[in-house]
């Protein structure tokens, strides 16, 4: 991860664990809370490695690309119903730098606008923490900015900056909640993304395609707060 975002990770984290050692009274109020939220979270973005192939090219290429560690923010709007289940809408970004192309140092970003409709379920315990799963659906899309390397072949020269149109997009979701109040709980989850195959425009080679979906795992923090008391 770059040094630019290691210090807001570091302070989220910090933050996160400082909350979840409040009393013991305030965690053990599980998030029953039903009605409409909004929640706010932050975390890594660890994408897999990826490939970019171009047809136009002569002979035909296709270049490999590692990522660093980079970040994903999220925000969402839903409904929490009284059988636990959780509907929501929710937007996401995530930024990644990228780090090797065909195994040589390089530069540029990967930088990624989602949005997804999720359902999820709370499971009804009565411990300090409660688990939930989840899944959704949606469609995203990618940019690749200033991306550029010595190793690259067949790539406009210096730096290839394209982005596609929007692709579908789907996620699978697990987490914990931290009740602090009856309105209010943080939250922890990992999360699974997958965007499907994407198409770019670079001249003067003209079109560029992925090798592969764009897959990624998140690990995020946030707070979530309940409209009604």
């Amino acid at each position: 991860m770059s040094r630019l975002f290691k210090m807001p990770v570091q302070v989220l984290a910090t933050s996160f664990i400082a909350a979840v050692g409040l009393s013991g009274a305030a965690l053990a109020q599980t998030a029953t809370q039903t009605g409409p939220y909004l929640s706010l979270g932050a975390g890594v973005n660890m994408p897999e490695h990826q490939r970019l192939y171009a047809p136009g090219s002569s002979p035909a290429v296709t270049d490999s690309f590692s990522f660093d560690t980079g970040f994903e923010g999220v925000g969402a709007f839903g409904y929490k119903w009284n059988s636990g289940l959780r509907t929501e809408l929710e937007v996401d970004y995530r930024h990644a730098d990228v780090d090797t192309a065909n195994g040589v140092d390089a530069q540029g970003s990967q930088r990624t606008w989602g949005a997804m409709a999720n359902v999820l379920y709370d499971f009804p315990v009565s411990w300090r923490v409660q688990p939930y799963i989840g899944g959704g659906i949606g469609i995203g899309t990618d940019r690749w900015h200033n991306v550029s390397g010595g190793a690259l072949a067949g790539f406009p020269a210096p730096t290839f900056t394209s982005q596609d149109t929007a692709q579908f997009q789907w996620q699978g979701i697990a987490g914990l909640n931290f009740a602090l109040s009856p309105q209010t709980a943080l939250f922890a989850d990992y999360r699974y993304i997958d965007l499907d195959n994407r198409h770019f425009n670079a001249d003067p080679i003209g079109s560029f395609r992925s090798g592969r979906d764009q897959k990624s795992s998140s690990v995020l923090l946030g707070i979530r707060y309940f409209f009604h008391s």
